[in-house]
C-alpha cells in the first residue's frame, strides 16, 4: 500500500514538474519571438528639452511619435499579462542632466545643444532598431525594464560633436565621455523598477530579449 502511494506521489511530482517546465519554456519562447514596429514610427522624431532636475534625467531627449512606445508596450503586455508602468516622458536621452551641469553649463546652453542635435540630423534620420531589451532592476528578479535598443551613427556623431565643442571652448574634458550613453528608449517596466533604471548601463546588447521586425 505504501509502495503504491509513493509511486503515485512520485508520478504526480514528475507530471507537475514537466508541466511547469513546459509552461516556463512556452513563456520564454513567446517573449523571444520578434516584436513588430511600423516603419513610419522610425521617422519624424523630435529633439526636445527637459526641465527635470534629477541627475540621471536628460536635458535633451529624442522623442518618438506618441503611438510608437504604446504599440510596443501593448505587445509586451499581451505576452506577459501583468501590470506595467510607463515613464512620464518617452524619449532617447541625448545628454544627461549631470553631464550638462558638470561639463557644459558654463560654456553653452541647452537650446544651443538642441540646435546642434537637429542640424546633425537626429530628428530627420530614420532610426534602426537593434532589439527589444529587458533588464532586471533591483533585488527582485520579477522587476524588469523593457527598452528598445537602436543603432544610430548620427547619435554617436552627435555625442562626439559635443566632445569637440567642449574641447574648443575650454570646458572640463574629464566631465564628459561620448560613449557613456547608448541610443535606448525605455518603453515600460514591471514592478517598481523604473526608479532603478540608469541610461548609462554597460553593454546593453547583452540584455536583448527579442528581435524587432519592421513592417
Amino acid at each position: 500500500m505504501l509502495r503504491k502511494f509513493l509511486i503515485r506521489t512520485a508520478t504526480v511530482i514528475i507530471i507537475v514538474s514537466c508541466l511547469g517546465f513546459l509552461f516556463v519554456k512556452t513563456a520564454k519562447d513567446a517573449e523571444s519571438e520578434a516584436y513588430t514596429i511600423p516603419r513610419e514610427h522610425l521617422q519624424n522624431w523630435t529633439v526636445v528639452t527637459n526641465e527635470t532636475r534629477e541627475p540621471q534625467s536628460a536635458v535633451l531627449i529624442l522623442r518618438p511619435p506618441p503611438t510608437m512606445p504604446t504599440m510596443i508596450s501593448q505587445q509586451i503586455f499581451l505576452r506577459r499579462m501583468e501590470g506595467l508602468i510607463t515613464p512620464n516622458m518617452h524619449g532617447i536621452p541625448l545628454l544627461l542632466r549631470n553631464e550638462f551641469d558638470k561639463a557644459f553649463a558654463t560654456i553653452t546652453s541647452v537650446s544651443e545643444l538642441a540646435t546642434i542635435a537637429e542640424n546633425i540630423g537626429l530628428a530627420s534620420e530614420p532610426l534602426i532598431p537593434h532589439c527589444l531589451g529587458a533588464r532586471h532592476a533591483g533585488t527582485i528578479r520579477a522587476n524588469q525594464i523593457f527598452f528598445v535598443l537602436f543603432e544610430s551613427q548620427t547619435f554617436n556623431r552627435f555625442r562626439k560633436e559635443l566632445g569637440t565643442l567642449l574641447e574648443t571652448r575650454g570646458g572640463q574634458l574629464n566631465a564628459y565621455h561620448a560613449t557613456t550613453l547608448h541610443p535606448a528608449l525605455v518603453i515600460t517596466a514591471s514592478g517598481n523598477s523604473l526608479k532603478d533604471w540608469s541610461p548609462t548601463q554597460p553593454n546593453p546588447k547583452e540584455d536583448c530579449l527579442a528581435p524587432l521586425r519592421i513592417e
